[in-house]
């Protein structure tokens, strides 16, 4: 077994989840996309909350990887404003499947999943470092409320876009998250 199979299974789990969901996803039509028989994904993921409780954390870790990799440690909005921009650069994907933390939390939060403690780190973390750079220049109270308005905001963007088809949800509630920041917060 190789670390190459177990990242085709984690990547045609991730193709699974994000087309049906994790409640329609099979271990079956794992294996099947990720050309593997179903032993070997139980080989890797013991059970299917194992599997996705990965799905999760590699979620987590390619969103925060790539926030890491904007290169941005100017000031504070910059460092948002390039996460927002991140976030409208995938208005088109979030237009046809959501957003794939929330809509997994989403998922995971209707039944008895195991796995919805990992979904739901992903959108705390995400509001952990909204707050942490927008207490650099407001109250740390004022900070908490627009960190999670902010993410509400993202959030709810993401499932009209969704519902509507519309990637312009998106992109106009990304530009109203900028303005509001513009406001707020100097340079």
């Amino acid at each position: 077994m190789s670390a190459a199979t177990r990242a085709r299974i984690l990547e045609a789990a991730d193709q699974v989840i994000r087309e049906r969901g994790a409640g329609g996803m099979s271990i079956a039509e794992v294996a099947r996309r990720a050309g593997v028989l179903k032993g070997n994904v139980a080989y890797y993921f013991r059970t299917k909350d194992a599997l996705l409780e990965t799905v999760a954390r590699t979620r987590r870790e390619r969103l925060f990887g790539t926030m890491a990799s904007s290169g941005c440690t100017n000031t504070a909005r910059e460092e948002i404003e390039s996460f927002l921009d991140m976030v409208q650069g995938q208005a088109e994907d979030l237009s046809r499947c959501g957003c794939p933390v929330g809509s997994l939390c989403t998922e995971l939060g209707k039944g008895e999943q195991g796995a919805l403690p990992a979904a739901a780190t992903s959108l705390r973390e995400i509001q952990i470092w909204l707050h942490e750079r927008l207490a650099r220049q407001l109250p740390a109270r004022e900070a908490g409320q627009l960190a999670e308005r902010l993410l509400s905001q993202l959030q709810g963007a993401a499932v009209l876009a969704q519902a509507y088809r519309d990637p312009d949800v998106v992109r106009r509630q990304v530009r109203q998250c900028k303005d509001e920041l513009r406001g707020l917060l100097s340079g």
